[in-house]
Order: structure tokens, then C-alpha cells, then sequence
């Protein structure tokens, strides 16, 4: 008899796992997946519609284009000088990062100039009279 009470015990406590798994965790599951799909789905609307705000590769035209849908998207937030105000943005955006690209091809030139300069000035005080 003891056999067969372990045995039902066995078996009761698998349907009842199985019953929590259909019941309970499959259903938190599928809610939880949905969740996140449809989550995702609105980021990466959203994602789509600012994204041209640092995509420096668009074109100018498709960038004012989609500036131009944003402001009207947002209209009660944007207004119509969003779009001047964007091409200010970008202008200073190439012209920072041209500047800083500038800077960072010259670097090793200033540094190998001050090396120079440096070895220069420490052979003139080494052989000074």
C-alpha cells in the first residue's frame, strides 16, 4: 500500500505541475511575449521617426523631409521653425564634426613638431658653450 500512496502522490503532483504550467505560466508567457512585441514594435516607431535627428548619411533633402513630418506629427508641440532650427543643427553638426576630425588628422603633426622642437632645444642646451 505504500507503494501506491507514493505512486498517486507522484501523480498528483505532476498534473498538478502540468495544470500550472497550461494554466498559469503558459498564459503569463504568451502575455509577457505580446507585451514585449507590441513594446518593441512602438520603439521602433518612434526610433523612426527621431532617428533622423543623428543620421548625418541622409541626404539633406530626405532629412528637411522628415523633419517637415515630425513637426507636422507634433504639431501641437513643434512649430514651424522647427524645421529652420533643424538646419541649423545640422550645418553645426558637420561643421563641429569636420572641425573635429580636423583636429584629430593634425595631432600627430603638432605632436611631432613639439618632439622636434623639444630635441631641438635640448641638443642647442647639451652643446652650448
Amino acid at each position: 500500500m505504500d507503494q501506491e500512496e507514493e505512486k498517486n502522490h507522484h501523480e498528483q503532483q505532476r498534473k498538478a505541475e502540468e495544470s500550472f504550467k497550461v494554466n498559469c505560466f503558459n498564459v503569463v508567457m504568451d502575455c509577457l511575449r505580446t507585451q514585449m512585441a507590441s513594446r518593441f514594435t512602438g520603439s521602433k516607431e518612434l526610433a523612426a521617426r527621431f532617428s533622423f535627428l543623428w543620421n548625418f548619411d541622409l541626404d539633406l533633402t530626405a532629412a528637411q523631409k522628415a523633419a517637415s513630418d515630425l513637426a507636422a506629427f507634433y504639431s501641437k508641440d513643434l512649430t514651424s521653425a522647427f524645421e529652420e532650427q533643424f538646419k541649423l543643427l545640422r550645418r553645426s553638426a558637420r561643421i563641429f564634426f569636420k572641425a573635429r576630425i580636423f583636429i584629430h588628422s593634425t595631432t600627430g603633426l603638432v605632436e611631432q613638431y613639439f618632439q622636434t622642437r623639444n630635441a631641438q632645444s635640448y641638443s642647442r642646451n647639451l652643446y652650448s658653450p
